[in-house]
């Protein structure tokens, strides 16, 4: 008998993957692991954008996924790089109460410096894609760049979509979404967020910069996507 199509994708997908744990997965003794590249901001243009490194975490997460009919844990491990750049404070009285986080972050929007946010800020997630059977087991392959403002915009009453962009990274044209965001605090002041989603060797890259409407960053933020790097990848 033909071995069923599924199976045999599955089978062939674990192959590529032995060194993480695939046969145990296949057998249900143990979990199928993805590792992401880490993606981050090279120096030149880090030095260009007046912008500095404000930390970086390894990310791990564990999710059920049923293949074949089988249910197995699937382990995801994401990097996330951070970085921000201090601003006048007469700019930053929209961020104190307008926190945002980001994909991977808490709702902290940066650094903080009396009752106002000391730094704009940029933050990078890299996560595998952690395709199985032809199907993305990632919950974030699904989200468009809207439905990530949405879910990782603290406290967002309105939303509004500003446009779209074409910048030039990691060998191809992405498109940047840019929203302007207000919160239930009654403050009346706004925030642009910046979102693009990127496709690269195997893993999902989300870009994320977030600053008050009264600060011109975009032309700074286009510079950090442009210098994007995958050391490893």
């Amino acid at each position: 008998m033909a071995p069923h199509p599924r199976r045999a994708v599955v089978a062939v997908v674990c192959v590529s993957l032995l060194s993480t744990g695939c046969v145990g997965f296949l057998m249900g003794s143990g979990p199928l692991e993805f590792r992401a590249n880490e993606t981050v901001v090279g120096d030149d243009a880090l030095s260009e954008a007046d912008y500095r490194p404000a930390g970086n975490d390894t990310l791990n997460r564990t999710l059920n996924a049923t293949v074949s009919g089988q249910t197995r844990q699937v382990l995801i491990t994401s990097h996330r790089y951070a970085y921000n750049r201090s601003v006048d404070a007469d700019d930053l009285a929209a961020v104190s109460d307008n926190a945002t986080g980001g994909p991977g972050e808490n709702a902290s929007g940066g650094e903080q410096t009396g009752e106002a946010t000391a730094s704009v800020r940029f933050s990078v997630l890299s996560t595998p894609g952690a395709r199985v059977a032809g199907r993305s087991l990632n919950p974030l392959s699904s989200l468009s760049n809207r439905d990530i403002v949405e879910r990782f915009t603290a406290d967002s009453t309105d939303i509004e979509f500003q446009g779209n962009r074409t910048v030039e990274a990691l060998g191809a044209d992405r498109t940047v979404s840019t929203y302007r965001t207000n919160t239930s605090s009654g403050s009346g002041a706004a925030l642009l967020v910046h979102v693009a989603t990127i496709e690269h060797d195997g893993d999902i890259v989300v870009i994320w910069a977030v600053h008050p409407e009264s600060v011109d960053e975009q032309a700074r933020v286009d510079t950090l996507i442009a210098g994007l790097e995958r050391p490893d990848g």
